[in-house]
């Protein structure tokens, strides 16, 4: 195989690593999750796979957060926020800002994750992401905060 078909293919693993370690976490496997992503990250920045670097980050944040890993969970999903950002992923950088104002709300933050919700809330009904904006209203309704 030569060096294009192994970059094309490999290019494939990097979103299936981000799958299968958000299943994972889905699934509240915390090390397995923690595995795929490492194993992910690799791969997805070898590759230059954007995307599934900035979902990766994500959910090395959501796994950190799960394990009570405060500040490394939040520099996961800052990383998460500038990837997905800066290539204008919009419903996925409102997926990264849900996940992290729980982190926020865990670490007693709460006008942070209120303002982190609110903004994720703005971008799914923007996008029409219908099932993430009913999550995001769903947090703040369980913190006291209409939505």
């Amino acid at each position: 195989m030569n060096i294009v078909a192994q970059t094309e293919v490999r290019s494939v693993l990097a979103p299936t690593y981000a799958a299968l370690a958000e299943a994972y976490a889905g699934a509240r496997n915390w090390p397995e999750a923690a595995q795929v992503v490492e194993r992910g990250l690799v791969e997805a920045q070898e590759v230059g796979a954007l995307f599934a670097e900035g979902a990766l980050h994500r959910i090395s944040g959501v796994v950190g957060a799960a394990q009570k890993e405060w500040h490394p969970a939040e520099a996961a999903f800052q990383k998460s926020l500038t990837i997905l950002e800066r290539i204008g992923s919009r419903v996925e950088v409102g997926r990264t800002r849900l996940a992290y104002a729980h982190l926020l709300k865990a670490m007693g933050q709460l006008e942070k994750a209120e303002s982190e919700a609110q903004a994720a809330l703005a971008i799914f009904e923007e996008t029409g992401a219908r099932p993430d904006a009913e999550r995001a209203r769903e947090a703040l309704h369980s913190w006291g905060v209409s939505g």
